[in-house]
């Protein structure tokens, strides 16, 4: 069974891919790749709502809702200036797992 702190940080991956496929499909210019990326933003936050109800029943006090880290936050500006598939890109890099 996993601590806590692994499936917090499960839980913002979740939490910043919805919010990064939310701001990509508003900023998509064809309209296929916006609906794409809209399923993908509501997978995401489905199973970060999924992960979470069942963090609730396991920990007290339970665990609330991240916001989007300011990592997802900078790459949605980076999408606004340089163009969606560059931030895109850069966001499937990620640190090293701990």
């Amino acid at each position: 069974m996993y601590g806590l702190r692994p499936q917090l940080r499960q839980l913002q991956r979740k939490v910043d891919d919805a919010y990064l496929y939310y701001h990509f499909a508003k900023l998509a210019d064809d309209e296929a790749v916006a609906q794409q990326f809209r399923q993908y933003s509501a997978i995401r936050r489905s199973q970060a709502e999924s992960l979470l109800l069942s963090l609730k029943k396991m920990y007290s006090p339970p665990p609330k809702m991240p916001p989007p880290s300011w990592r997802a936050w900078l790459l949605v500006r980076i999408a606004r200036l340089l163009g969606d598939r560059l931030a895109h890109w850069l966001s499937r890099i990620r640190p090293p797992e701990e």
